[in-house]
């Protein structure tokens, strides 16, 4: 996430670029999930029974 402010310019907010590596995994999992036959659903129950 950016921020912009008037005469400071723009900077990266704390946990943007935390996001943005997680999101990139994320998308990593689903994308493997799918290719072993797994639908979002099941992955999401996966994901719930995780401890």
């Amino acid at each position: 996430m950016l921020e912009f402010r008037r005469g400071r310019g723009v900077t990266v907010l704390r946990g943007a670029d935390e996001r943005s590596v997680l999101l990139d995994r994320v998308h990593d999992v689903v994308t493997e999930a799918a290719r072993l036959g797994y639908s979002k659903n099941e992955l999401i129950e996966m994901i719930r029974g995780m401890p």
